[in-house]
Order: structure tokens, then sequence, then C-alpha cells
């Protein structure tokens, strides 16, 4: 492989098989957007690909392998774009590009055609009967970044005590678990056509899938698009989901709980090597949103 690639794009290029065969010299490579990865369009003779190299510091408090076989079954029930390559070891990727595609953004999913359709997705996935690696125990996951972290523990973990009160409820027995993205930003919801031209949704990077509540997913969606009181509730009459596991009670704890796991999970990253400024940003804007909502749980 042609050294014009940095070392670790080229020998990432050299171990995928498929791409491996393919001269430099007939490779078109451009950057797509990541907050965690690296990610790359590759397009090599008349095919074009999306490739993932692992994130600083992600092999930390990332799963690959879970990751490899959850998204494997995403795959397999069309929820996701077909994967190619996987090394569940180090945690890179190779995808078929969806031609076309373009991700949502967190103003269109504010449109309630839109909304709804996401929210279809998420009841699509929830009821897809596959059953993930992992099992979200959002409390834990929360503890064991402040436990990677000493950041992120001086900065949370105040509030993380004050949240004590709502593990029982995001945590405790009596969960309905179903699969869930566990990611659910509205950049991973990306629109794409069929064979047949129809317009449809893919939900792409699964690197944190589990099995959770279908609340976790709607309140995730809820908190990266900013939805106000009013859109929540649409978000929850368009998901049409009437049993335990969305109610709005649930969705309210999950919400609140969901701004410490974020927040903690950002500070710790920044920690661990990746220092952009919106992950630093997001850990002081969730540790904020955090306050405020327990604020109101307490009332």
């Amino acid at each position: 492989m042609s050294t014009h690639f940095p070392p670790d794009l080229a020998a990432a290029l050299d171990r995928i098989p498929v791409l491996a065969r393919v001269p430099a010299a007939e490779m078109a490579i451009e950057p797509l957007p990541g907050l965690t990865n690296r990610n790359y369009k590759v397009t090599a003779r008349r095919q074009s690909y999306v490739l993932r190299l692992p994130g600083v510091g992600t092999e930390k408090y990332i799963d690959r392998a879970a990751e490899a076989h959850d998204a494997a079954l995403a795959a397999k029930a069309g929820l996701t774009p077909e994967i190619l390559f996987a090394d569940p070891a180090t945690g890179l990727m190779l995808t078929r590009f969806v031609e076309g595609a373009e991700p949502l953004t967190a103003t269109a999913v504010h449109d309630p055609g839109i909304m709804a359709e996401a929210a279809r997705m998420l009841r699509r996935l929830h009821d897809s009967g596959l059953v993930f690696q992992r099992e979200m125990r959002l409390f834990d996951k929360i503890d064991s970044y402040l436990q990677k972290s000493p950041q992120a523990a001086a900065q949370f973990g105040d509030v993380r005590k004050a949240a004590e009160g709502l593990r029982e409820l995001v945590d405790g027995p009596g969960r309905r678990l179903v699969p869930c993205h566990i990611d659910p930003t509205p950049s991973n919801f990306i629109r794409g056509r069929d064979a047949d031209g129809a317009s449809r949704l893919y939900l792409i990077d699964w690197e944190y899938a589990e099995m959770s509540e279908p609340a976790y997913d709607l309140a995730g969606l809820s908190i990266e698009a900013e939805f106000s009181d009013g859109e929540d509730a649409a978000l929850l009459a368009a998901y049409s989901e009437g049993v335990k596991g969305a109610t709005p009670d649930r969705f309210t704890a999950y919400k609140t709980s969901l701004y410490l796991m974020a927040g903690s999970w950002a500070a710790m990253a920044v920690e661990l090597g990746n220092c952009l400024p919106e992950l630093e940003e997001m850990a002081e804007k969730r540790l904020w949103q955090a306050i405020v909502a327990l604020a109101g749980e307490q009332r």
C-alpha cells in the first residue's frame, strides 16, 4: 500500500481483503464526521464503503467483540448497512456505503413526520427479537466511567450520589429488556433508498448497543435532539408504546439519568485522550442538565 496515506490508515486498508487488493492509486478516500472514531468514505473500483478506525482510548470502555456481534445481527435484520469486515479485537470495521444517504440533523428531527419516522425505526429495532450480548445497567455504567477517570469522578461525583434514588426505577427488577441502540443521536439515523428507489432509514454506529428498556433509546433521542416537553409527548405517541418501558415516568427518569451518564462518558473520554472541544462542552452541558433535572425530580 502506498505511503501517501497515513500509516495507520494504510495498515487498516491492507488488513481488509476487499481493499487490500486495490492499488492505492485507484482509491479515493475522504473523511467523514465522527466524535469517537475516525471514519472515511473509501471508493474503489466503482464501489463505495465506510471505513471505521477506532478512536483513541476507546479500547478502555468499548467492547468491540460485542459490537461486532450485535452490528452483524442488526445488518442481517436490515436495520443497518451491510457489514463487510469487522475485527472484534480492534474495532476496525468496513460497511457498505449507502449512496445518496444523508444523516438526520437535530433540526430536521423536530419535524413531526421525521420524528415519527425515527420513533418507528426505534420501535422496529425494539420489536425485532434480536438478542444483544450485553445488558445495560445504567448506574453501573456511570460508575464504571467514574472509576476509569478521576477527572470525571471529581466533576460528577456529587451529582451521581444525588441521583442514587433513580437507580431502582431504571435498573431495578421488572424491566422489559429489548435490543436497544443506546446512542440514537439524530446523525446515527441515515436516510437512503432501497433498490426500488423507496426512501428508508437505517441506524448506524452500534458500538454501545445493549439490551435495555425502550425508554432508554427514546430518552436518548429526545436529549440529543433537544425536544421540548410537547415534543417528548409527541415522540411517545408516535412510538405508540403503552406498556411499561416507555411510560412518561420512566421516560423522565431515563432522561435525568442519561444526562449524568453522557456527561460522565464525555469527561472520561477527554481524560483518556480524546480531547475534542465538543466532548469538553458536552461534559459541562450534561452536568448542568443533570443538576437541573434532579432538582425537578426531587421537588
